[in-house]
């Protein structure tokens, strides 16, 4: 995992049963991201494209829960760390 100095952006996720909506922001707290992602193969292929154009290396987010398809998608899709927001 990264160290925190080297995350370019980050992001948050609004954990639900049909879709997601995610917010992405710079290290300036700037948004460079505002979207809803179905939870569906399309939905996700759409986040990973989104996420390759801003480097997926130096990614970090947030999202509500610790398990599940929505865990692993984020983790396949190389973010750098996650944390579990409370709900």
């Amino acid at each position: 995992m990264k160290a925190w100095k080297e995350i370019t952006y980050y992001g948050g996720f609004d954990w639900a049963r049909e879709h997601h909506d995610v917010v992405l922001v710079d290290r300036q707290g700037q948004m460079v991201a505002d979207l809803a992602i179905e939870h569906t193969a399309d939905g996700w292929q759409r986040w990973r494209e989104q996420v390759s154009a801003l480097g997926a290396e130096n990614f970090a987010g947030g999202v509500e829960t610790s398990q599940g398809m929505v865990v692993e998608q984020l983790l396949e899709s190389g973010e750098s760390a996650f944390l579990r927001l409370p709900r």
